[in-house]
């Protein structure tokens, strides 16, 4: 017996460990997908159905109102500068930091003297090219006379006839025009003005400072150039698409304001990936100001308004259908701080609202008979 133990001892020992560790992995095995099922169902069938309160929302035509935020500024400013040299003898009280000017109104002006002697000068210059030319075809038709009576009907050569001398004066009465002309033109610029209505930012301008030719002396904005610049996603320009031309609303100070959409921005900002679009109020508005805009979109058929508490993680919802919990997503169209509007959906027999951190698919619920 001994040598047959020492024989097998060492086989004997290795059945052992391979039993062991069989009974070991049948026990602690884990359960079928069956056996899980089963123990689901029976847990659903054992514990109460939880009650839930749902809601039933009505599907209807929706208006989409996109609200931001945004700032009035001054879309371009425009340069003041002297187009003659001169002294300034008359500053306008408007051309001040923060006056206000109308269209054409005289917000400074140079010394005309000067100006008054040139265009005085021109005008006689007129005068003596206009005599020069009448000079000039009286001679070519006395020439013209006499070569006729030495040479019957012959055509009269041009040198005879003195025509050269005829352009020439020409030229030099269309010169002295010219000249004229801006000499008046010279004069009509010792005024400045501006050609809208608008105010005033920045001014050095004052009574005997000499002023030359291109030097700036002020700026100034027009008031058509006031606008509402308003950041907004692309997913927002969508809602309201056909931007152009949209009404709106500026609200600042508790005042509101009626305003169109004049254009977008033709690029997205290369860091926020945000859309700007531009506004037009009908009243004015100071620059600078910090304004809300409200938007109206294109009415939308087949829109389901919910509350803020329907919404859950990655816009999902938790509906009720056939006594069980879903949980479905939603298409948002717009939120707002309290709803949101949604494409309408199969919401079953409702949806669910508020907290709901316990809600899982497939748990068993019950409706109260008052909800149904």
């Amino acid at each position: 017996m001994r040598p047959f133990l020492k024989r097998f001892a060492g086989a004997i020992q290795i059945s052992i460990i391979a039993t062991a560790l069989l009974l070991t992995f049948i026990l602690t095995r884990a359960p079928s997908e069956q056996a899980v099922r089963s123990a689901a169902q029976a847990e659903n069938f054992s514990e109460e159905k939880r009650a839930v309160s749902v809601m039933i929302p009505t599907v209807a035509i929706h208006t989409p109102i996109i609200r931001a935020s945004g700032s009035m500024e001054v879309r371009s400013y425009v340069t003041m500068s002297s187009e003659v040299s001169g002294r300034v003898i008359q500053v306008s009280e408007a051309l001040r930091a923060g006056g206000k000017f109308s269209k054409g109104e005289v917000l400074l002006k140079i010394d005309p003297d000067d100006f008054e002697l040139r265009l005085e000068q021109a005008i006689a210059d007129v005068a003596s090219a206009e005599a020069t030319l009448k000079l000039r075809i009286a001679e070519s038709d006395a020439a013209q006379g006499n070569y006729a009576l030495l040479h019957g009907g012959k055509p009269v050569p041009a040198l005879v006839a003195r025509e050269p001398q005829k352009s020439q004066a020409e030229a030099q009465l269309d010169s002295a025009i010219a000249r004229k002309k801006i000499a008046a033109l010279a004069l009509s610029r010792t005024e400045f003005s501006l050609p809208f209505d608008g105010y005033v930012t920045e001014s050095s301008a004052s009574l005997g400072q000499l002023l030359a030719q291109g030097q700036t002396f002020g700026r100034a904005f027009a008031d058509s150039a006031v606008e509402a610049n308003v950041t907004i996603t692309t997913e927002e320009l969508a809602v309201i698409s056909p931007v152009k031309g949209r009404s709106a609303k500026l609200i600042t100070n508790d005042q509101i304001y009626k305003a169109s959409v004049d254009r977008v921005s033709a690029e997205l900002d290369s860091k926020t990936r945000f859309g700007r679009i531009f506004l037009k109020a009908e009243e004015k508005i100071p620059p600078g100001t910090f304004v809300s805009v409200e938007i109206e979109g294109a009415p939308q058929e087949n829109m389901i308004s919910l509350p803020l508490s329907v919404r859950k993680e990655n816009d999902r919802a938790w509906i009720v259908s056939d006594g069980s919990l879903q949980q479905v997503k939603l298409d948002v169209v717009s939120a707002r701080s309290d709803l949101i509007i949604v494409k309408a959906f199969d919401f079953q027999d409702g949806i669910l609202h508020g907290d709901t951190p316990w809600a899982r698919n497939g748990l068993a619920v019950s409706i109260p008979q008052n909800q149904q």
